[in-house]
């Protein structure tokens, strides 16, 4: 009887162990889970506003490629600075209010990637946003000078004038535009990177 007592216990001590270890073994497993989904989590949100913040970009590039595009046709050739008339007037009209939106639209795309993101994707985002306001408003002065008011009032006098941005950012409407797009390429990168890490 001794022996079956003994052989009980042991049994019943065997069964306490194992169901303790499969408990903790249960637990890490759990915990490994819930981090390994809160990390896809906020790479999910990281990328959504990553993605945000690139396609608001383009959209305000391809806006501003836009008007470039219709003031040279209207123009029949470059814009020439001081060359004011009622048909680039008219476009300037009409295509500015879409580039102030697309404006905003990027601006509230950087702040999810400087809340999202690291701080060296945050600085390159807001670095393409820059090169890209400025791009904006200096085309806008290039096609119709006497537009300066209009911009300091829509956008800050901080970005009016191509005399108050960083050296690297003044320059043609090509030269402005290869500026954002590298900007913008740097972005992608980094993004691309942070997410893969």
């Amino acid at each position: 009887m001794n022996d079956a007592l003994l052989g009980a216990a042991a049994s019943l001590v065997g069964a306490v162990v194992g169901a303790a270890g499969a408990v903790a073994s249960a637990a890490v497993t759990g915990r490994r889970q819930a981090r390994g989904e809160h990390e896809q989590w906020r790479r999910d949100v990281r990328r959504a506003a990553y993605v945000s913040f690139i396609n608001a970009a383009r959209t305000l590039a391809t806006r501003v490629s836009d008007l470039h595009g219709s003031v040279l046709a209207a123009r029949g050739t470059a814009p020439a600075e001081g060359v004011v008339d009622a048909a680039v007037s008219a476009i300037v009209t009409e295509k500015w209010p879409a580039i102030v939106l697309a404006m905003e639209e990027c601006g509230n795309a950087l702040s999810g990637v400087e809340l999202e993101g690291p701080p060296t994707v945050a600085r390159t985002a807001l670095g393409t946003n820059r090169a890209l306001y400025v791009l904006s408003v200096a085309e806008l002065e290039r096609c119709d000078p006497m537009a300066t008011a209009l911009t300091r009032t829509l956008v800050g006098s901080e970005w009016s004038t191509a005399e108050a941005v960083e050296p690297e950012l003044r320059g043609t409407y090509h030269e402005q535009t290869q500026a954002a797009n590298r900007l913008l390429d740097q972005f992608t990168t980094q993004s691309r990177e942070a997410l893969d890490a």
